[in-house]
């Protein structure tokens, strides 16, 4: 602590000389800098917030096996923007077959859409896997989001690429 206390005593005259030495031109200039940078900060983060509020946002909508244990539906709820769908991987499982259409299917703000899925051994469907979709927005945006069958419950989607 010592060390940093004596660098500061050797740097404090300096700044203090550096300082009183500026002429008003180069206070403006400098001032000017400093507000052009936090006006442009402020911007970009606006507009992060404005593409959040504008991406899609999945949910688990409900999550039903069959009495036989054979098929399983799982319906998502889309609560932001138009998204559509490209990829679906269904991890923790082997043998389930997806039997609806999805890659290319787009879902509508505040609709819902089913996907049926079959197994294909003599295991009955457990709620011991996690569905990963992957779908993009209207602005060409890449998220990936998980949804956890074990809680019934969807991880945030993750922004994988930006246009």
């Amino acid at each position: 602590m010592e060390a940093l206390q004596t660098q500061w005593d050797i740097w404090q005259p300096r700044i203090q000389a550096w300082v009183e030495g500026l002429t008003p031109v180069e206070w403006g200039i400098g001032g000017g800098t400093a507000l052009v940078l936090i006006l442009l900060w402020i911007w970009r983060g606006s507009g992060r917030s404005r593409n959040k509020q504008f991406a899609p946002q999945l949910a688990l909508h409900a999550f039903q096996i069959a009495p036989l244990g054979r098929d399983a539906f799982f319906k998502i709820r889309n609560n932001g923007e138009m998204a559509t769908l490209t990829t679906m991987l269904i991890k923790g499982r082997n043998d389930l077959l997806i039997k609806s259409d999805y890659a290319g299917h787009q879902i509508d703000k505040d609709k819902v859409y089913g996907i049926l899925l079959e197994t294909t051994s003599t295991a009955r469907i457990q709620n011991d896997f996690s569905i990963e979709l992957m779908f993009i927005d209207q602005q060409r945006n890449v998220y990936r989001q998980i949804f956890d069958m074990r809680q019934q419950a969807a991880l945030p989607p993750k922004l994988v690429r930006t246009p």
